[in-house]
């Protein structure tokens, strides 16, 4: 899929949309709130949506630490890093886009989180392209070796890789 994009992505305006879907998707929503849109009302949904919010912006803050406090410049391979190779791009999905999606189950709410979700995923294949640029070899190894949003995955192979270690 990434092959597709590769030439065709202007992640500025990407991002500028992803900006604007985040705005209209807020989880804590004008729109419900002022009884424009009306959503359903389902209470395991609810609960499952507060549990998506806390679980993206923890990874918001852990890449958040990386990028902005530690100022990093360099690649990171480590922390939230060793798992996904694109932690706050997948927090910023949990958090808003699929979060609403619970919180608020509605059609419109459905098509703007989706749609943000992906605008976002976009925006981490184009970063992967200027990484490559940017650090050559090493970002490619790292592309093999952690999976770009998929956290499961990522423990999975995170533990696969301190097994082998421990074996030989």
């Amino acid at each position: 899929m990434a092959g597709i994009y590769k030439k065709h992505i202007n992640s500025g305006l990407l991002f500028i949309l992803a900006s604007i879907l985040s705005i209209i998707s807020f989880p804590i929503n004008l729109l419900v709130l002022a009884n424009i849109i009306k959503p359903h009302n389902i209470k395991a949904l609810w609960y499952a949506g507060w549990v998506i919010l806390l679980s993206g912006l923890v990874l918001v803050g852990l890449a958040y630490n990386h990028i902005y406090i530690r100022k990093t410049n360099v690649l990171i391979k480590s922390g939230i890093y060793r798992f996904i190779r694109h932690p706050l791009y997948l927090g910023w999905s949990l958090a808003v886009f699929i979060t609403n999606i619970f919180i608020n189950p509605h059609w419109v709410f459905i098509i703007t989180g989706i749609t943000g979700a992906v605008f976002l995923y976009l925006i981490a294949v184009k970063e992967e392209q200027d990484n490559i640029k940017k650090f050559g070899d090493e970002y490619k190894e790292y592309l093999e070796s952690v999976p770009r949003m998929n956290i499961f995955l990522g423990f999975i192979k995170a533990a696969n890789n301190k097994s082998k270690k421990i074996h030989k």
